[in-house]
């Protein structure tokens, strides 16, 4: 059987979604944040997205008479997400980076003495990982995906039960504190596990090179 041979919109739009796939981004995604890139910048107008939306929605993009939009597209993605070999964009490691610095910097992951410290203070510095996740991923958007379900994972199976525990129970003046100081110690374990993690990942240790 002969193989129909593809026009050039089709290459490029299958050039688009070989890069978008390991993001796990839609088309409708892409489209949503090249409008806000570009357009939206100069014309604030709900019906206009909606009208671009429709008018370049993926099922039509490829029977586009001219390829210039799936160009400009095309462009765009490998522009914004600056996609290397392994997925990462450089806005994953900025991400991560600070993520990290917030990490190592809080009781999440530095130990405390058992007769120091305040434990609300320790539970309330925590819940701040939380703020600074939403924070990072609001700034870098679509562009930090790949530390975004890294960073979910850590927060969503280590932090947050954690926290949804004891927000209550520790103001209880009859709080259990070594069961409390117990289960932080787990946490940090498991926090500097995590920290060691996004370091590996996102490359942010450099490498020193061959010893001399």
């Amino acid at each position: 059987m002969k193989e129909t041979k593809k026009s050039l919109n089709e290459k490029l739009y299958d050039d688009i979604k070989a890069i978008i796939l390991p993001l796990d981004l839609s088309g409708n995604d892409i489209l949503r944040s090249y409008y806000a890139d570009t357009i939206g910048k100069y014309i604030n107008n709900d019906k206009k997205e909606k009208d671009f939306l429709e008018r370049y929605k993926p099922s039509k993009l490829v029977k586009l008479q001219s390829p210039d939009k799936l160009i400009s597209i095309l462009l765009y993605i490998q522009h914004k997400f600056a996609i290397s070999l392994d997925g990462i964009t450089p806005q994953d490691q900025e991400a991560a980076f600070e993520f990290d610095t917030e990490l190592c910097s809080r009781v999440a992951t530095q130990p405390i003495e058992d007769h120091h410290g305040c434990d609300q203070a320790a539970l309330s510095s925590i819940y701040t990982l939380f703020d600074t996740q939403r924070q990072l991923c609001r700034h870098y958007k679509l562009s930090c995906l790949k530390y975004k379900i890294l960073s979910d994972h850590y927060l969503n199976t280590v932090v947050r039960p954690f926290t949804s525990k004891w927000h209550l129970l520790i103001k209880s003046e009859n709080y259990d504190r070594q069961v409390f100081r117990s289960e932080l110690n787990e946490l940090q374990v498991q926090s500097r596990e995590f920290s060691s993690k996004l370091k590996s990942t996102f490359s942010l240790v450099p490498d020193s090179g061959p010893s001399a």
